[in-house]
């Protein structure tokens, strides 16, 4: 592994936040009333801290890759994988695919998101999550700065590619995706300060008060793809 991509995974230290983590399960349990019959494979798996989650909510059947060595939960069913390369599952083989914090450290997100469609059964599901390049501290970043918030200096090499709400449609829809469905959840600091937007019911959990963007999408039907 050459250096630079050492010092990525160094950086990311194979986690992510713990709200983010938590949103997407709450938008899998709204989908599925069962996780037992559900084949899981969460990409970028990390430390295996996702994986955990959907193992108390009752999934059985939980794969992971990545490419960073961590420690890992026994009953993840995982494999290395370089991201940016065809990953080692065959077509179809599974009912959800997850990639949290993941898209933002690959040189080449449209693989992935091919990857995940071939490997997807058809009605699958897909949930993305990378930082909000339209959130209103983000904005601000790159009208002073000259770069987004997640992406200058102190986060390279781990975060090298910032994506659009619209690269993800496009993206999306061009691999074989419908559906596709965004969603923010107020998790974001005040710009300037270390602190974070108040919920005040909910009225600042839009995409420009969010740090991080989910990304929901369907793979679509037998007959849809033929």
């Amino acid at each position: 592994m050459d250096s630079v991509k050492e010092r990525a995974i160094d950086q990311a230290k194979g986690s992510s936040s713990v709200q983010i983590h938590t949103e997407v399960l709450r938008l899998l349990k709204d989908a599925f009333f069962d996780f037992s019959h559900q084949r899981f494979l969460d990409i970028g798996t990390g430390t295996g801290e996702f994986a955990k989650l959907l193992k108390k909510a009752g999934a059985t059947q939980i794969h992971g890759c990545d490419l960073g060595e961590f420690n890992r939960p026994e009953f993840l069913q995982f494999k290395r994988a370089d991201l940016n390369e065809t990953l080692p599952y065959g077509d179809s083989e599974f009912d959800v695919v997850t990639a949290i914090e993941v898209l933002e450290h690959l040189e080449n997100p449209r693989k992935l998101i091919r990857e995940a469609d071939r490997i997807l059964k058809a009605k699958g599901t897909l949930i993305l999550s990378t930082p909000n390049l339209i959130s209103l501290t983000s904005k601000l970043s790159f009208l002073v700065r000259g770069y987004h918030s997640a992406f200058g200096p102190k986060n390279y090499p781990a975060h090298i590619t910032p994506i659009h709400p619209i690269d993800f449609e496009r993206m999306l829809s061009e691999a074989g995706f419908e559906s596709i469905y965004f969603h923010s959840f107020g998790q974001g600091r005040i710009p300037g300060t270390g602190f974070f937007w108040p919920s005040l019911g909910g009225i600042l959990k839009k995409p420009l008060f969010s740090d991080n963007l989910i990304v929901a999408a369907k793979k679509k039907s037998q007959d849809e793809l033929r």
